[in-house]
């Protein structure tokens, strides 16, 4: 019985397992996390491409099941953790490189891409996870309808849309559509942590102008907004157009200009 605290909604849809399966197996890594295994309509087809399959798994009753129904079928490269995705030490992950496969929690979903989009570099090299649709979109939306979701996918990855999964792919069934997407890691540019918090920044509010929303930040750096705006400008950045509608080189050439004059 899926349990509701814990976004567990179980994927039930062959067609959707069986692609998501041929995107993992053509892939190099062989070894495998998988998040949040549930019934195990993805574990049992994963451990057939996987050299190692490490299940991550919340749910005691579930980790057991997987255990259970892994020993049963005489499959011997799965180890199942009974912890939270969320909680787990990098320690505790492979050292090889490795990627991470799942069928997400809709509710935790962003930070669970977060903390592995910036988990150290390597030995982590793909994800492929289902998400809502809504947050699929959120990551893979260019602009003129970028948010800061796509901005932080691109700074750490190539993200991938690769299909819609309607909500009756799922037991039980949730009230919204699913996608899958996948990331392959890229080496993020120098600075990423600072850049993505001014990103972030730049988002605060996305309807208004970038100079609305850069004028805390001006203001932090004791910068005079007439004369960055001049700046920027001279440099193919208006100021006055909404957050959306830049790519993420562009935020990079902002990020360094507000940089230069930053005060000491």
């Amino acid at each position: 019985m899926a349990i509701k605290a814990l976004g567990q909604n179980f994927l039930t849809s062959h067609k959707v397992v069986s692609h998501l399966v041929d995107i993992v197996a053509s892939i190099p890594e062989r070894t495998i996390v998988e998040i949040g295994p549930g019934r195990g309509s993805l574990t049992i087809p994963l451990s057939t491409v996987a050299d190692r399959l490490i299940c991550i798994e919340k749910d005691p009753i579930f980790a057991e099941y997987i255990k259970s129904l892994t020993h049963e079928q005489s499959i011997e490269n799965v180890t199942v953790v009974n912890d939270d995705i969320l909680s787990v030490p990098l320690s505790a992950f492979p050292s090889e490189p490795f990627q991470i496969v799942g069928s997400l929690p809709f509710n935790i979903s962003k930070p669970i891409i977060k903390r592995f989009l910036t988990f150290p570099s390597p030995p982590l090299t793909h994800m492929t996870v289902i998400v809502q649709k809504e947050v699929a979109l959120s990551y893979t939306n260019p602009p003129p309808h970028a948010d800061f979701l796509y901005h932080l996918a691109t700074i750490y990855s190539s993200v991938r849309y690769h299909m819609t999964i309607p909500r009756t792919g799922f037991l039980p069934v949730p009230k919204v559509n699913a996608a899958l997407i996948s990331f392959s890691r890229a080496q993020p540019p120098p600075d990423h942590q600072k850049l993505t918090s001014f990103i972030r920044a730049c988002f605060s509010q996305p309807r208004k102008t970038l100079e609305n929303n850069m004028k805390p930040l001006l203001k932090a750096s004791k910068r005079d907004r007439g004369e960055f705006s001049v700046l920027t400008a001279s440099e193919g950045i208006d100021l006055q157009r909404r957050p959306a509608n830049l790519s993420t080189d562009e935020f990079i050439r902002l990020f360094k200009m507000y940089n230069a004059g930053e005060s000491k």
